[in-house]
């Protein structure tokens, strides 16, 4: 087999992986997780092994040293320490594994032979591999969506990736599928749609990574719909051959964002309007548009709107009711508020370091009030996540990752020339501006499923960003 034939074999392995990492659940479980890890890594090793020009890596270098050092540091929460060294840097760590080996030890069991400063070290392997299967799918993303007719391949597969979700939560909209599966009722998030995810929001989340696609296929054909029209005769054969690729690509992105209504995620839905209004904003100052900024708004806007009013009358009434109404589960009852609070208690029990990758749930438990009687395994807060289980080191290497991106990508859309890439890449900022704002009040970056199709999304629009004039 030759280079081409395994650079398009590892493009075939990143279009299945966006399309199958939702199922189930998520990804959540430990199978799904390893078809990240494998399809992930696979992709990225073909796609470094047969790509000539990896100039893009070296651009993005910044954000990938700074995913890649969580992980690090993921791994240096699993070394064994002294127990004087693991005193110094982590006394809290220390004094829970003095504490176990003195339990052990009067139960007649061996002491832990080995104390580190993450408490949960199983979690904390899994979180490592995790973080170091998406750096591997954002490099394979970037390297082989390499030409405008694969990046066009992408985002269709994203899109039907997205509308398998909506058709499985049309289906199961009062059970859901693990309702479905089990043959029994779920009662919690009935009439809620939530596709594969256990949970609305959730789905909400990973569909905001589908509108941000299909607002970039839109805005694509928005900014360039005027070369249809080239060779016509007569003005209606125009006008025919203008809107109705327009209107089909308005319709996508109306059925999606009906999709996230539907799901009556508060933060989900605020993320999504948000993030539209910043794209229409950023959209407009792009220097491309500079000559005909004013028409093109013009029909943007009305092709939205009607998109909008799509979504409006798809949700009904009871979505937007919900919207307004309390929630037990949300700060409305300061059920979310009380988490924050308990958090940052568990982050000062693990200030540098952190408690261990993915060990949310047991720092919590140590500061968790007597009052509130259920399991809480997130922070329903990303920057909160991150700072219990990576400490202030983590939450910096994140801020890194993220921010550096943004901002690398901002500055490579703003130069780019050709409108249907910077269109993707305007994509691309819109799905992390969304997935970040989504993560004030929700944990969709733990969820595998959304954080390995983001990581590919990214390498999307960043490939797009950065193509030449050869590859448009």
């Amino acid at each position: 087999m030759n280079l081409h034939s395994l650079n398009r074999a590892a493009l075939a392995i990143l279009l299945l992986l966006v399309v199958v990492v939702p199922l189930p659940y998520g990804s959540v479980l430990r199978p799904g997780e390893l078809v990240i890890e494998v399809l992930g890594a696979l992709a990225a090793a073909l796609a470094v092994f047969t790509s000539s020009d990896l100039s893009r890596l070296r651009a993005a270098a910044l954000p990938l040293l700074a995913t890649t050092a969580i992980a690090l540091l993921g791994a240096f929460q699993l070394l064994p320490l002294p127990t004087s060294t693991l005193k110094t840097i982590s006394p809290k760590s220390a004094e829970i594994y003095s504490d176990a080996s003195a339990i052990l030890e009067q139960r007649g069991a061996a002491p832990i032979a080995s104390a580190r400063i993450s408490i949960a070290p199983l979690e904390t392997r899994r979180v490592i591999l995790l973080t170091l299967a998406y750096v591997a799918i954002f490099v394979a993303s970037t390297l082989l969506l390499s030409s405008r007719r694969r990046r066009r391949s992408f985002s269709t597969f994203v899109l039907i990736g997205a509308g398998i979700q909506i058709v499985i939560a049309a289906l199961t909209r009062e059970t859901g599928l693990g309702g479905l599966l089990r043959g029994v009722g779920d009662e919690q998030y009935a009439g809620r749609l939530r596709g594969a995810f256990i949970n609305p929001n959730h789905l909400a989340g990973y569909l905001e990574l589908a509108l941000a696609v299909a607002f970039g296929v839109l805005w694509a054909e928005v900014l360039t719909n005027r070369r249809r029209a080239g060779g016509v005769a007569n003005r209606s054969e125009e006008l025919e051959r203008r809107v109705t690729p327009l209107v089909a690509r308005a319709l996508v992105w109306g059925i999606v964002a009906a999709a996230i209504a539907l799901t009556q995620s508060r933060g989900g839905v605020a993320a999504m309007v948000l993030t539209t209004l910043i794209l229409f904003a950023l959209g407009a100052l792009h220097p491309r548009l500079a000559l005909r900024r004013r028409r093109t708004l013009g029909l943007a806007a009305a092709v939205v709107a009607g998109g909008i009013m799509l979504a409006a009358i798809t949700a009904q009434q009871g979505s937007f009711l919900r919207y307004l109404a309390k929630d037990p589960r949300d700060a409305g009852n300061d059920i979310r508020v009380t988490i924050w609070n308990s958090s940052i208690d568990a982050w000062r029990n693990f200030p540098t370091f952190g408690s261990g990758l993915g060990a949310f749930p047991d720092a919590f438990r140590m500061v968790q009030p007597r009052t509130m009687n259920k399991l809480v395994e997130q922070a329903h807060d990303e920057l909160l996540q991150m700072l219990v289980t990576g400490g202030w080191v983590g939450a910096a290497l994140a801020a890194i990752a993220l921010g550096s991106l943004f901002v690398l990508l901002v500055h490579a859309w703003w130069k780019q020339r050709h409108r249907e890439e910077s269109a993707m890449a305007l994509a691309g900022i819109g799905a992390l501006v969304s997935l970040m704002l989504h993560g004030i009040v929700e944990f969709n970056l733990s969820i595998p499923a959304i954080a390995a199709t983001l990581a590919a999304v990214l390498g999307w629009a960043w490939a797009a960003a950065n193509a030449s004039e050869d590859e448009a």
